[in-house]
């Protein structure tokens, strides 16, 4: 209160403001809401990188804090470099003094001098605008936001912009105004309604009655959601009478045998190679001493020297020879698993499309048979293998779940999952009786041979070692990783202190993997009698018999004696020249497929360069590959990278390389689709990479052209010229004169030149 002849104070009137300020606080606070929220902040685009927020309350336990003004957010350098990712835009509440000013301060009551200084004349409640980045993905989420932020909106960035913008309506503080309309629009809903919703609880129980004996309720609801999102997905018009489509991930909806088909199906509809040539990788030089060519498989890695990995061989502490012949004899089948595969393509027309994440909705083994398709590899799979894959690949790089999938511009890989595939298998049958030793691995290793001490030779039979994976402990003959046989001629009888008379039984390359349980099976026809030491020489092992029922832990208290041999590298990085890759009609493609394994501190790399000049150029660096000028001859090279332990390897024979050259016109043709009689039909492409300049593409249907088509652009790439384009084609009575009943598509594309191309990323139609 103020009095007449009332000494006033400075706080007196900041007092005036803040008790006005605290009746506001309080209203909002007990009327409004005590929770944070905004108002305000309207949103704008005005270009496919920039968002315009206008000005807007943020309410904090009911203090207001006001941005005055607006606020525009350019996220050029925010941009995704190859997926997509999330943005957020959040609110802080910045509580500043503002507005400074100069004032005069007393300094001398007697004289009344004064000073002046600058000092804040505003007490202001600020909000501000702020932008939080979320990862980049394939498939992105919200980033975390601290304690002291919401969130008015997340924006979606693309490659090339700005996908979508989200309002976080989650904390917009409505007016009384709009709640009390809300409320009236409840209350008209609830007249009109009313009597209907006390009933309807009667209503269901008599509609499930009469429906539970036909189905679960759960199901239908299941199944009705499930297409409602299925239509939405397509896209379907209402009226339809039968729709289908390709994702193209594979020929088997394409009429390869068609007359005028030309066309290649991988990931896509893609230009086909007017000239290619194949063949297996090979040496540049067939006595290359750099590396070591197994004689059984033609498995290459670099030169070694071979070491003694594990051995059990103490000649002062031998126990009694075992015979072989004294357990059951018996015929076996040993699957032998083959090494994992990998494929690279390189190449100008490997444009990257979207349809690689549709194999996570097919059985993986379809993807496996589509794309590792060299020497002829076989798959088998049991029925219960037969489920979809936990694959979720993305433009970019998806790995860890079931191999490996890459599609980046100009070059893809993929490769399966671990060193060697159950699925792929080769059987061989081995009759004796059988002997069986596990043991432990402590790190990675290539096996190349496994050394007995045969004390009696019998007069016949050779000697069989299989290398197998243990499943729960026990030998598991369908997870063989290696076999190999030293026949009777090669059995030496063993002389304690003598290696030279110890029996080499050789094996191709088998790979230990550290942490891991395995076993090796002696199996023999004849009469051999092998050293033994007492089990305490050996504890980490056990013993395995052949007996009628199978195979049992042995009673006799001891272990084989054995020497298994493994390589030691002399490089942890070797370069080896391979034959040049050939093609008179010029390279503009590159395609590696190959059994192949590596670690994670290993790996090859594929490098090329164009004949006659000296750069070499992985082939990960597409852009930088010497494939524009499409030379006649490049020169291909192996890099290996590896550690003493371990280095990676390829397998040469049954490997294929394919050089080709696109050409620039394509035809494809589709099977039959049998549809209800119609002569109104529509069909939908999305293109990739398309340039209206320099590409075309037509369809027909049944032989008749379309009535036209619309363009709808997807998105365009960064160069501004190439977009993905939805194009849609149209038939009606006009074109189809008589009603048809089944449908054949053909598609015909054209490029002006075979270093710029485009795909066909997808297909769907519709009948009316």
């Amino acid at each position: 209160m103020f009095r007449e002849r009332q000494e006033l104070l400075a706080e007196d009137f900041n007092n005036l403001q803040g008790f006005a300020r605290n009746e506001f606080d309080t209203i909002a606070a007990e009327l409004l809401t005590t929770d944070r929220k905004w108002r305000g902040f309207d949103v704008t685009q005005p270009s496919e990188t920039t968002l315009a927020v206008g000005p807007g309350s943020y309410y904090v336990s009911g203090q207001r804090y006001a941005m005055e003004v607006s606020v525009t957010f350019n996220f050029l350098v925010n941009l995704p470099v190859l997926t997509q990712r999330w943005v957020g835009l959040v609110l802080r509440a910045n509580d500043i003094d503002t507005d400074i000013q100069n004032r005069d301060f007393l300094i001398d009551v007697d004289t009344g001098d004064a000073e002046p200084s600058s000092v804040a004349m505003q007490s202001a409640r600020v909000a501000s605008l702020a932008v939080v980045l979320g990862t980049e993905a394939a498939a992105p989420t919200y980033p975390i936001l601290n304690a002291d932020q919401i969130v008015i909106g997340w924006v979606l960035l693309g490659t090339s912009g700005i996908v979508t913008y989200r309002s976080a309506t989650e904390y917009y503080a409505a007016s009384i105004p709009e709640l009390d309309l809300r409320l009236k629009d409840q209350e008209a809903v609830q007249s009109v309604i009313g009597d209907q919703v006390a009933t309807i609880r009667t209503d269901l129980s008599g509609v499930a009655a009469s429906v539970n004996g036909l189905v679960p309720r759960w199901v239908v609801e299941s199944m009705a959601s499930d297409i409602a999102l299925l239509k939405e997905r397509l896209e379907l018009e209402s009226g339809y009478a039968a729709y289908g489509g390709d994702r193209f991930l594979d020929d088997e909806e394409s009429d390869t045998d068609g007359v005028s088909y030309a066309a290649e199906v991988q990931d896509g509809v893609r230009f086909p190679f007017s000239s290619v040539a194949e063949s297996e990788l090979e040496l540049e030089n067939p006595n290359e001493n750099r590396v070591h060519v197994s004689n059984q498989s033609g498995f290459m890695i670099p030169a070694f020297n071979s070491v003694a990995r594990l051995s059990t061989r103490n000649e002062d502490t031998t126990a009694n020879p075992l015979p072989l012949s004294q357990y059951e004899f018996a015929t076996t089948t040993y699957k032998v698993m083959q090494r994992s595969a990998m494929r690279i393509r390189a190449g100008a027309g490997r444009t990257p499309t979207r349809n690689a994440r549709f194999w996570a909705e097919r059985p993986e083994i379809e993807y496996r048979r589509a794309t590792f398709i060299h020497d002829g590899r076989t798959y088998v799979v049991p029925d219960a293998y037969y489920e979809t894959t936990s694959l979720t690949p993305n433009p970019a790089e998806q790995s860890g779940l079931s191999g490996t999938i890459a599609r980046l511009e100009g070059y893809w890989y993929d490769e399966e999952p671990g060193f060697s595939q159950e699925m792929v298998i080769d059987e061989q049958i081995v009759s004796g009786t059988e002997v069986v030793q596990t043991f432990a691995s402590g790190q990675y290793g290539w096996v190349i041979r496994v050394d007995l001490m045969v004390t009696e030779k019998g007069p016949a039979g050779d000697i069989t070692v299989a290398l197998m994976e243990t499943r729960d402990g026990l030998p598991d003959p369908d997870r063989v990783i290696t076999i190999g046989t030293c026949t009777h001629a090669n059995i030496k009888t063993w002389v304690p202190g003598n290696f030279e008379t110890y029996t080499t039984v050789f094996l191709d390359r088998g790979l230990l993997q550290p942490g891991k349980r395995y076993a090796f099976a002696i199996r023999s026809s004849g009469s051999h009698k092998i050293a033994m030491v007492p089990d305490d020489e050996f504890p980490d092992g056990a013993l395995y018999v052949s007996t009628a029922s199978g195979l049992e832990l042995a009673d006799t208290q001891t272990q084989v004696m054995f020497e298994l041999r493994t390589c030691e590298f002399k490089k942890t990085t070797e370069v080896v020249r391979m034959k040049d890759l050939s093609l008179p009609a010029g390279i503009n493609d590159i395609d590696i497929c190959a059994s192949y394994v590596h670690s994670p501190d290993g790996s090859i790399i594929p490098e090329i360069r164009r004949q006659g000049t000296s750069e070499w150029v992985p082939l990960t660096k597409a852009a930088a590959l010497p494939l524009s000028t499409q030379p006649i001859t490049v020169n291909l090279r192996l890099r290996f990278v590896g550690t003493k332990d371990f280095m990676p390897g390829i397998q040469l024979n049954g490997s294929r390389v394919q050089v080709g050259k696109l050409g620039t016109a394509m035809t494809w043709i589709s099977e039959a689709y049998t549809v209800p009689s119609t002569q109104v039909v529509k069909a939908k492409v999305v293109l990739e990479h398309f340039k209206a300049a320099d590409h075309a593409l037509s369809m027909t249907v049944n032989d008749n052209a379309a009535a036209g088509y619309e363009d709808r652009v997807l998105e365009t790439a960064a160069d501004g010229v190439h977009k993905r384009v939805e194009r849609t084609f149209s038939w009606t009575a006009t074109e189809i004169t008589s009603a048809i009943s089944a449908l054949t598509f053909k598609m015909t594309g054209s490029v002006v030149a075979t270093a710029d191309v485009f795909a066909v990323e997808e297909m769907t139609y519709q009948t009316f």
